[in-house]
């Protein structure tokens, strides 16, 4: 019983490889935020004109909030893993 208990604490090879599912989740978010904000600079004023700037500009914020999120579970995830 002990063994298969002190089993469990050893890292398994695969997780230091599994944290670049972060990064690449941080990248797409990052690019999605980035052309989100051109379109609403190329096509502002169509969306003042349906009153819809402020939910453009929320789901703005709220892509660049995952990304640095994402990020940093990158950064969290590798440096316990080392």
């Amino acid at each position: 019983m002990l063994s298969i208990l002190s089993n469990l604490e050893n890292t398994p090879e695969w997780a230091k490889n599994w944290c670049y599912f972060y990064m690449v989740a941080s990248i797409i978010s990052a690019l999605t935020a980035f052309l989100t904000m051109v379109i609403v600079i190329l096509g502002f004023n169509d969306f003042y004109k349906k009153g819809r700037v402020g939910i453009l500009f929320l789901y703005l914020l709220v892509i660049l909030f995952q990304s640095t999120n994402s990020m940093v579970t990158f950064w969290m995830c590798r440096r316990s893993l080392k």
